[in-house]
Order: structure tokens, then C-alpha cells, then sequence
């Protein structure tokens, strides 16, 4: 049946789209300027921004101390005071501990100098000879040519005149050796301040955000702020918990080992590994490089080496499951992005809080739809659906990473499901943008003829083919006589081709043994459609029209039918339509039933197959096609893959 366009529709749609475009530019503009203006903030204010950042990370680790505290029977401001004094006594009780064994650690260095030596010897000894040493042979050439000196100058060899000054006054003494200290204790001081109003203050400022979101969205905007902020606490006391563990086995494991300044290496390690995927490594090579220093031989470093690759492989077989349970989420690729982000604004800080604050924006991000788009940026999770993917490919033609979505898509889902979940999506938006202009008549036959091969591939040999001519007559009288005995189901395209490929989706899920259905051309008139229908008689007739396509055609045959052969089961697929009461409006009265999926259509045309009289199921006896159906029953040979 033929499409009946409405090519002013079109033409509207099309403006309408153009417009759509066009209006889209200074949303855009405003967009990015926005964020250019974000990141400025972020870079020039960062003395001020950093310490912010730290007091709202250690107010969500800290939240759920103090509500713990509360319930208990503490106040409100004891529970703060208690748990800010206990928090940031323990972090100053280690940093103390952490900078006298460093000066130690500076003091004491030299006197690794021998082993060190001997470890640099041991290595070029085993080097001799080798890759290496031609290697930095070469290197030591280029680097003696470069540096190679010029001839003396008259002008270079006058003397320079030494000017020698008299000491320093004291106060300027002691500026310099306390200048350097205000910046750090400027920013630790705003940080415990910070922490303790925003502790004392939380359901204030959980209020003020309340208020920007309008009264409107209360109870929405309410439970996504709770939801989030509860998933960072835990996130990030949980982190903590982790690396402070992780850093405290190091620092254990490394006294039994016998390595000094355990305590400073544990410490380290801990703080490295907010860093993802290279923190622990980092945090270990001091110890490793420290073990190379003070023990004789390679034991020590293997130990060293041994013991973070076993505490690395508890932490992320065993314990992280169990603290995490589900993942959060976040795109390997967003996190590294978001690591090099972060240190590009604030540096050596903005490494290590970079994990911290990515889950933040990430768990933020899943509770508010107005940030669904950061979610889509750094989530983990396929950022579209696979009908969206496999289209998106066949329309760039690349039919090597189609071909790959459909077999990823078939391992875990049936032909049935690929063809309901995957291919009719495809058609209908291959439709909808043709229809739109979108997508040219070359674009659409490539998007066709690609479906149509998936669906050729995975034939069972339900759709009704020519029986191939042998040398065998008997054989194929026998296969004619199984084609005859078997129910006919016509299957009627309403509108294009994309209806044609539908129907031969349903061909491929009825029982092969048991039925046999036969598809027509689109190109056939209705008049051809019911002069075909009463020459086979069949015992179904399934009219298959995707969403976006006229139902106008639909409803002209299915009152010609009703009114030639009112006992003829009519079963009208209606797959991927969301139009489900005007559908049912229109064609009710005219059908024997409607379906919205190919899954049902398979049901109710066996269904329906089975109730009618064994005898109506079996053709007459044809005189001869006519031109029209021989043409489109050849075509249909050809595409299916007759032999």
C-alpha cells in the first residue's frame, strides 16, 4: 500500500525544527560563557575555594558523628564541639608526628648515602654491556657536545665585583621564617571554623537551599537533598575509614619489616590513596626507594613491594565490596579527566580531593534533575540505550560496530528480543527522521538494507519462499503439499518498507513446523491486497504499521475486508505506537484484534489461526498470479535469500 504523504507537513515540521535550532544558539552561548566564568572563580579565588572545599568534605564525614552523638542524648552544640575537637586533635596529633619524623627522616639521609650508592652499582654492573649502557653512552655524548664550552672572552673574564653585606636585622629574620607559616595556618584556622558553623548550622543551610528551589518542589527538592547528602556522608566516611585503614596495615606491616618511619610512610600511603588507580603506588614508592637505602640487599623492597600489592587486593576484592556495596558510578575516563581538572586549578590539593569531589557531583547529580547532564558526563552507566546506539552507528554506516552491538546484544537476549528491543526502534526512528528530512533516501536505504540482512540472517524458514526446482520431483510435490497443509498467514505492509521488514520479524517468530506466512510487497495496491486474499484464503490477515505511519490505508482495507470476508480474522500490529486509545478508536470495530508488540501479535494470530475451521485455513486451487504478485512475490524470494 502506498505511503500518503503530506509534504506540507513536512515542509512545516522542518521550519519548525530550523527555528528550534537557531533559538538554541544563545542558550548555548549563555551555557558556555557560564562555564568559562565557573572555572575562572575556581582558579583565581582557590586560596579562598580550597578550604572551603575541605570544610564541606570534612562536614559530611563528620555529619553522621554528631547525629550519632545526638541520639545518643548529646546537644546539638556539644556533639560539634566534641567530635570538631576529637577530629582535628587526632589530624594535628599526627601531622605532628608526621613532621618530626620527616626532619628526622632529613637528618638521618646521609647516612644512607653508602647503601645507595651500592644499589646504583649493583644496577649498572648488571647493566654492563647491555641496552642500557649504549644507551646512556649516547646520552653522555649529546650531553657533553651540548654542553660543551665556548672560548674565554675578554668581557667574561673580568672580575666580578663581590659585594658583601652586613647581617640582616632581626625582625626581618624573623618575617622570613614566619611568613611561610601564616598562609597554612590562615587556611587550617578557616577550615576548623568552617566545619564548626556549617556542623552547628547544617539544617539552616539545608533550608536556604530549600528556598532557592522554590515552594513549588518542596517535597522533591527535600528528599533529593536528604538522599544526596546522606550518600556523601556515607561515601566519604567510608573512604576514610578505608584509606586510613589501608595506611595504617602499611605502616604495621612496614615496622615488621623492620623499615623505619613507619609511621610517616603509613601516612603517606593513606593520603595517596585518594588519588584513584595510581595512589597506592604513589604512596609506596618512598617506602620502597627508603627500603633500597637502608637494607643491604633486594629482600626488603620485595617485601615492601609484596605488601601493597596484598593490601591493595583485600581492599578492592573484600573490603570495598562490602563498604560500598553498589558502585557509584563514575566513567574511569570522567575520573581521570576530572583528576587532571582539579590539579590544573588547585594543584597538588586538587589531585588528592579530585575522587572526593567528582562523587560528590556525581551522587548530586543522580538526585537532581536539573544536574542530570553532569551525570550523563562522568556516570559510568551506557549514556544510551542500545536501539539508540545500533541506529546512531547505521546512520555514521558503520556497519562493522553495528554488526559487533547486534551479536554483544544477542549473547544475553533472544532473536524475539532482538527484534522488539533493537530493529523496530531502529525503523521507527529511521521513519521519523526521513519523514523530517533528517536523514536523505540514500541514508534510509542503508538503514533498510542493513535491517533487512540482520533479519535474513537469523531466518528459520517461516516466510514462504519458491520451492527450488531439483531433479527431484517427488521431493518437491511433498514440499508443496507440507507448504499447503500448513496455516497461511498474508501479511499486508500499511505504509513503506520499514512495514514490510516488521512483518517479516513476525514471520521469523511464528512456529516454522506449523505455519507459513507470506509478506507483500508495499508497492502492491489494496485492490491487488484483496484480490490476493481471495485467491489463498488464508487463515490470518496481520497488517503490521510502525509508529509514525498513516493509518489511513489501514482503515480503508480493513473496511474492504470486513465487508468481502467479515469471518477472515484481522489482527492489526500497531508495534512502538504510544497511541494506544485513538488506535483502538479508529480500528476496533473494523478488527479482530490489535497488538503493540511483535510478541503479541505472534499470540493472537495463532490464536486466532487455531479457532478457525480447518478447512478455510487451505487455499483454492490458483489459476495463475497476477503480474503485480508475480513481481512481488519474486522480490520477496530475492530479499529473504532464497536459493
Amino acid at each position: 500500500m502506498h505511503l500518503l504523504g503530506q509534504p506540507e507537513h513536512r515542509i512545516v515540521m522542518a521550519d519548525h525544527l530550523k527555528n528550534a535550532d537557531r533559538s538554541r544558539w544563545p542558550a548555548a552561548t549563555l551555557l558556555l560563557g557560564s562555564g568559562v566564568l565557573v572555572i575562572g572563580i575556581l582558579y583565581w579565588a582557590r586560596q579562598i575555594l580550597i578550604p572551603v572545599a575541605l570544610a564541606i568534605l570534612l562536614t559530611f564525614i563528620l555529619a553522621p558523628i554528631v547525629a550519632g552523638l545526638r541520639r545518643r542524648g548529646l546537644g546539638r552544640t556539644s556533639s560539634v564541639i566534641v567530635t570538631v575537637v576529637l577530629a582535628f586533635a587526632l589530624l594535628g596529633g599526627t601531622g605532628a608526628v608526621i613532621l618530626i619524623e620527616f626532619r628526622t627522616l632529613a637528618n638521618e639521609l646521609p647516612a644512607y648515602r653508602q647503601n645507595i650508592l651500592k644499589k646504583i652499582s649493583d644496577v649498572r654492573i648488571a647493566s654492563k654491556g647491555g641496552a642500557i649502557e649504549k644507551i646512556q653512552e649516547t646520552i653522555k655524548d649529546i650531553t657533553a657536545e651540548i654542553n660543551k664550552e665556548e672560548p674565554a672572552t675578554a668581557r667574561d673574564s673580568e672580575a666580578v665585583p663581590v659585594v658583601i653585606t652586613g647581617g640582616q636585622p632581626a625582625r626581618q629574620t624573623g618575617a622570613a621564617i614566619v611568613g611561610p607559616l601564616l598562609e597554612p595556618l590562615a587556611s587550617t584556622a578557616l577550615v576548623i571554623v568552617l566545619v564548626i558553623f556549617m556542623l552547628l548550622r547544617r539544617e539552616d543551610l539545608r533550608d536556604r537551599l530549600l528556598r532557592l528551589a522554590g515552594y513549588g518542589r518542596l517535597a522533591a527538592t527535600t528528599k533529593a537533598i536528604d538522599e544526596a547528602g546522606k550518600q556523601v556522608s556515607k561515601y566519604l566516611l567510608r573512604q576514610f575509614l578505608l584509606n586510613a585503614g589501608f595506611g595504617i596495615g602499611i605502616g604495621v606491616g612496614l615496622s615488621f619489616i623492620g623499615l623505619p618511619y613507619a609511621i610517616l610512610w603509613g601516612f603517606l600511603a593513606a593520603v595517596a590513596r585518594f588519588i584513584p588507580y595510581v595512589g597506592p603506588w604513589l604512596g609506596a614508592l618512598a617506602p620502597i626507594l627508603m627500603s633500597l637505602a637502608v637494607f643491604d640487599g633486594w629482600t626488603a623492597p620485595a617485601l615492601v613491594i609484596a605488601l601493597v600489592i596484598a593490601l591493595e587486593l583485600i581492599n578492592n576484592m573484600v573490603v570495598e565490596p562490602l563498604l560500598y556495596g553498589e558502585s557509584i558510578g563514575v566513567s574511569e575516563v570522567a575520573l581521570l579527566i576530572m583528576m587532571a581538572f582539579w590539579t590544573w586549578l588547585w594543584g597538588a590539593t586538587g589531585l588528592v580531593l579530585a575522587a572526593p569531589l567528582t562523587v560528590c557531583l556525581m551522587v548530586v547529580s543522580k538526585s537532581v534533575p536539573e544536574l542530570d547532564g553532569i551525570g550523563v558526563l562522568l556516570g559510568s552507566e551506557p549514556a544510551m540505550d542500545p536501539h539508540h546506539v545500533f541506529y546512531q552507528r547505521l546512520v555514521a554506516k558503520d556497519g562493522d560496530e553495528a554488526s559487533e552491538i547486534v551479536e554483544t546484544f544477542l549473547k544475553g537476549h533472544s532473536r524475539a528480543e532482538l527484534f522488539e528491543q533493537l530493529l523496530i526502534p531502529t525503523l521507527i526512528s529511521c521513519r521519523h527522521d526521513h519523514d523530517l528530512d533528517r536523514l536523505d533516501d540514500e541514508d534510509r536505504e542503508y538503514i533498510l538494507h542493513a535491517v533487512r540482512r540482520i533479519v535474513e540472517e537469523a531466518e528459520s524458514g517461516t516466510v514462504t519462499k519458491a520451492i527450488v526446482a531439483n531433479d527431484d520431483v517427488e521431493s518437491a510435490n511433498e514440499g508443496q503439499a507440507t507448504l499447503c497443509a500448513q496455516p497461511l498467514v498474508l501479511g499486508c505492509p500499511a505504509n513503506d518498507e520499514a512495514d514490510e521488514l516488521a512483518l517479516l520479524m513476525l514471520a521469523e517468530l511464528l512456529p516454522a513446523k506449523e505455519w507459513r506466512m507470506r509478506v507483500f510487497s508495499p508497492e502492491m495496491l489494496s485492490s491487488e491486497n484483496m484480490a490476493e486474499i481471495d485467491k489463498t484464503r488464508p487463515a490470518v490477515v496481520c497488517i503490521g504499521l510502525l509508529s509514525g505511519g498513516t493509518m489511513f490505508p489501514v482503515r480503508q482495507l480493513c473496511k474492504k475486508l470486513r465487508a468481502r470476508f467479515p469471518k477472515l480474522p484481522v489482527v492489526v500490529g500497531r508495534w512502538g505506537s504510544r497511541e494506544r486509545e485513538k488506535t483502538q478508536r479508529q480500528l476496533s470495530p473494523l478488527v479482530t484484534a490489535i497488538s503493540w508488540t511483535l510478541d503479541e501479535s505472534r499470540n493472537q494470530v495463532v490464536q486466532f489461526g487455531q479457532t478457525r475451521p480447518a478447512g478455510d485455513a487451505v487455499p483454492r486451487k490458483q489459476t495463475g498470479p497476477s503480474q503485480r504478485e508475480d513481481r512481488g512475490a519474486s522480490r520477496m524470494s530475492g530479499l529473504v535469500g532464497t536459493s
